[in-house]
């Protein structure tokens, strides 16, 4: 049962059952987060929207964390990754808990689901619209992707789409 009500002031109980809970795992601190509006936004939108939804969301640690039980993905009906992991921390994930969708990840991830920015097309139309303008001397801030390990180690390193447009 979903407990499904049309009325915002009497929306169904907080969801118990394991399939209608998602992990969320954060790439960032807490204090990253909150001074950077990008993954602010990100963390308070996936909330809205499971709030909207009557889904229930949890974060057990994040990649940042020395302590983390991976184990623990097991009892969520998915886990939510924000940013792009090893193929090896993939698999290990994936043992755990099949049903992953990543996050701001500009790569396809074999037998997951990803939600990601289209970038390109922003960032040119951006750029166009600074140079219809007026604007020739235009500079590109930012930095590059990492992949990271189950630790939250950097294992490598990506140009990031916004800087190859930038490029282009």
């Amino acid at each position: 049962m979903l407990h499904y009500s049309k009325s915002q002031k009497h929306p169904g109980p907080k969801q118990t059952d394991n399939q209608l809970s998602i992990a969320l795992i954060m790439r960032y601190n807490k204090s990253r987060e909150i001074t950077d509006p990008y993954f602010l936004n990100l963390h308070k939108g996936i909330n809205e929207e499971a709030k909207k939804w009557h889904l229930r969301i949890e974060q057990p640690f994040r990649i940042e964390d020395d302590n983390k039980n991976w184990a623990d993905l097991a009892k969520f009906g998915a886990v939510l990754i924000e940013g792009e992991m090893t193929p090896a921390a993939i698999k290990q994930i994936q043992s755990i808990n099949p049903h992953i969708i990543f996050i701001d990840v500009n790569t396809n991830i074999h037998n997951c689901n990803i939600v990601r920015n289209d970038f390109v097309e922003e960032t040119s139309h951006i750029l166009d619209t600074l140079y219809n303008l007026g604007h020739k001397n235009i500079v590109y801030i930012g930095e590059k992707s990492l992949v990271l390990d189950l630790d939250g180690k950097i294992d490598s390193e990506k140009n990031d789409l916004r800087e190859l447009t930038y490029l282009s």
